[in-house]
C-alpha cells in the first residue's frame, strides 16, 4: 500500500504536467495576476500551483480510498492528527510564519546589500533572487496561501503516510520521494524521449512552461521533503512544515526573473 501512495500520485503527475501547467497558467494569470495584483504575470508559477493543488487533490482522494475503504483505518486517531488541541500547536504555526517570514527578509536583505552597495549581480543559475519592493511584497503575500493550501495536504498525507518513529532515515526517504516523483517522472519522460528516440515532447511555449516548472518543483522538492521529515519527526505537528516549504516555494515565485507587468 504504501508503494501504491507513492507510485500513483507520481504516475498521476507526470501524466498530467504537460497539459495541467500550461492550462492552469492560462487560468491563474486571468484571477490571480489580473484581478489581485494589477496585471503583473509570473511565468511557470500560476501553472505550478495549479498542478500541485491537482496532485494533492488526487492524493487526498487515493488516501482516503486506501484508509477508508481499503484499510477501515481508525477515523479518530486521523482526525486527532488534522486539529490542534491547546494552545501550543496554535503557537508553533504562529512561530512558523514569523519565523519563515523573518528567513526570507534575511535573505533579501544579503541580497540587497549586496546590490545596492558592492554592485553584485542578483541573478544565481537560472533564479535571480532580485531586490525587496513593494510589488515582491505584494506577489508574496498573494501566492504563498496559494502554495500553503497544497503542502498543508500533501503534509497531512505524508505524515499520517510515511512517518516511521523508529526509522528516521527511511522516514525522510519517504517523505522526499512522494513530493519528488511527479517531477521528476515527468523531466524523465521529457528528457528521456530526447535521449532515445530524438524527438522532443516539448514543442509548444505550453509545454516549455511545463518543463520549466517541472524543473524548479524537482530541485526544490529535495530540500521540502527532507525538511517535512525533520520538522514532524520533531514537532509531531503536520502544519509547522507545510509552513516552511510555502515559503520555499513562494520564494522561488517571487524571487524568479521570469517576470512582466501587463497593462
Amino acid at each position: 500500500m504504501k508503494g501504491t501512495g507513492l507510485l500513483l500520485p507520481a504516475l498521476f503527475g507526470a501524466a498530467t504536467a504537460s497539459w495541467a501547467v500550461p492550462t492552469g497558467q492560462g487560468i491563474l494569470n486571468t484571477w490571480v495576476t489580473q484581478d489581485l495584483i494589477h496585471g503583473t504575470n509570473i511565468q511557470n508559477v500560476n501553472g505550478l500551483v495549479f498542478w500541485l493543488c491537482g496532485l494533492q487533490l488526487f492524493g487526498l482522494v487515493l488516501w482516503a480510498l486506501i484508509n477508508f475503504v481499503i484499510l477501515k483505518t481508525d477515523k479518530k486517531a486521523l482526525k486527532e492528527q488534522i486539529t490542534l488541541p491547546g494552545t501550543r500547536k496554535g503557537i508553533m504555526f504562529l512561530k512558523a510564519l514569523l519565523l519563515s517570514f523573518i528567513a526570507l527578509l534575511g535573505i533579501y536583505f544579503v541580497i540587497t546589500f549586496g546590490e545596492q552597495l558592492f554592485t553584485m549581480s542578483p541573478r544565481f543559475w537560472k533564479i535571480q533572487i532580485n531586490s525587496l519592493t513593494r510589488l515582491r511584497m505584494e506577489k508574496f503575500m498573494t501566492y504563498f496561501p496559494l502554495f500553503l493550501v497544497p503542502f498543508l495536504i500533501a503534509n497531512y498525507l505524508h505524515s499520517t503516510s510515511y512517518y516511521l518513529k523508529d526509522k528516521p532515515v527511511l522516514s525522510t526517504v519517504r517523505f522526499w520521494l512522494a513530493n519528488g516523483l511527479p517531477p521528476m517522472f515527468f523531466l524523465a519522460y521529457a528528457y528521456g524521449t530526447i535521449a532515445f528516440l530524438h524527438t522532443t515532447p516539448i514543442t509548444s511555449l505550453g509545454m516549455s512552461r511545463a518543463n520549466g516548472s517541472l524543473i524548479d518543483a524537482a530541485i526544490m522538492m529535495v530540500p521540502v521533503g527532507i525538511l517535512a521529515s525533520m520538522l514532524y519527526r520533531k514537532t509531531k505537528n503536520f502544519y509547522l512544515p507545510a509552513v516552511f516549504n510555502a515559503m520555499f516555494f513562494t520564494l522561488m515565485a517571487v524571487a524568479t526573473d521570469l517576470i512582466y507587468v501587463g497593462k
